[in-house]
């Protein structure tokens, strides 16, 4: 079996980190769509490997497409491999709309949102 520890979509980065968690940095400049959406969680199923991991979800000003998308997704693709969720967003609309999305769909894992990504990086690793 071939490890992967870093996959590139067109509209995000996502990392193993060594400490296990999965990263995933949106990429600047580039809207969402439900077919790039569909693509990062396929790779986030890859780098999960079978187990439960915890996420880290970096956003942007840019991550906001013209339709609505479920950002950090809960799909059944996903949710049974996740240990827990933290997402960084900035201090504008952007954080938000992160929020307005956490109060209406509640996640089956623990989720967190923050402004830095040092802060979501200490929360991810005191969950595990």
């Amino acid at each position: 079996m071939v490890t992967v520890d870093k996959i590139q979509t067109r509209l995000a980065l996502l990392e193993r980190l060594p400490s296990g968690i999965v990263r995933i940095r949106f990429h600047e400049g580039v809207g969402l769509d439900m077919a790039g959406i569909t693509e990062v969680l396929q790779a986030r199923v890859r780098l999960a490997q079978g187990h439960r991991v915890p996420v880290m979800v970096v956003l942007n000003a840019d991550s906001i497409g013209e339709v609505r998308i479920n950002l950090t997704d809960h799909s059944p693709l996903v949710r049974d491999i996740t240990l827990c969720e933290a997402t960084v967003a900035p201090p504008d609309a952007i954080r938000r709309l992160t929020d307005l999305y956490y109060s209406h769909h509640q996640p089956p894992f623990p989720t967190a949102i923050f402004e830095h990504e040092a802060e979501a990086l200490a929360w991810l690793e005191a969950q595990c």
